[in-house]
């Protein structure tokens, strides 16, 4: 179960990265969006780096997919 506290931190993050992208995208009707994937690593499962990325990957484009500002944390799947 992912903790309080990561969650928290990634809601603050989300929340402090919101307004930025806007002065960013070039074109103040089309802000850009944030969505961020998150994957947790224990030193004990012998993830690779790679399998990690694919991880936090897959969870972002499931946030998109949800609607953007949001963020999630990927599954593990030792397979």
């Amino acid at each position: 179960m992912v903790s309080h506290v990561f969650k928290d931190m990634s809601a603050k993050i989300l929340e402090a990265l919101n307004g930025a992208p806007k002065k960013y995208s070039g074109d103040e009707a089309k802000p850009l969006g944030l969505s961020i994937g998150i994957s947790m690593y224990s030193s004990e499962s012998g993830e690779t780096i790679d399998h990690l990325l694919n991880r936090a990957d897959e969870a972002m484009y499931n946030v998109k997919r949800q609607g953007k500002g949001r963020f999630s944390f990927a599954d593990y799947d030792p397979a």
